[in-house]
């Protein structure tokens, strides 16, 4: 309710939106107060969501017990699997909790989506250049996950 009545924001039609996420457009950015100003807002009145940005105009409302990445953190705890093990793949854009920490990372990009940036700084993440499941299989090569798995030391580069 505190999104659709945000200055600045428009929600997408629920018949649009996701099952964990609440996908909104800065339809007015003069009027917008920023999404840190959001954020403590929502704070505030004690929601737990955490605001994921897909570009400049347009971002995710994602409740905290919907985020992939505290999940595979908190399986990685209960079957004392070391996060430096784990093969975790996703979208740059709406991944992004998933993505950071000390997980082998891949960043795949959507089909149809336009080449991802390379010049992300210090970002160990693999950047597949193929979308879906050739993403995926070239992230699994690269860190030779099925060997002697190979954790980056710096940013990786797309291959």
């Amino acid at each position: 309710e505190l999104l659709n009545e945000t200055e600045g924001v428009r929600l997408e039609p629920r018949s649009a939106q996701g099952v964990y996420a609440v996908h909104a457009f800065i339809d007015q950015p003069t009027r917008f107060a920023g999404l840190a100003a959001l954020a403590d807002e929502l704070h505030q009145a004690d929601s737990a969501v955490r605001l994921s940005p897909i570009n400049t105009d347009e971002f995710l409302a994602i409740p905290q017990r919907a985020s992939k990445g505290f999940a595979i953190r908190y399986l990685a705890v209960q079957h004392d699997i070391p996060l430096e093990r784990i093969l975790v793949a996703g979208s740059p854009s709406a991944d992004q909790d998933l993505l950071s920490g000390n997980t082998l990372s891949a960043k795949i990009p959507l089909p149809g989506s336009p080449p991802m940036p390379t010049e992300w700084s210090d970002d160990p993440a693999y950047l597949a250049t193929e979308p879906g499941a050739a993403g995926i299989l070239a992230a699994i090569e690269y860190y030779d996950f099925l060997g002697t798995v190979r954790a980056p030391t710096s940013r990786a580069e797309p291959c």
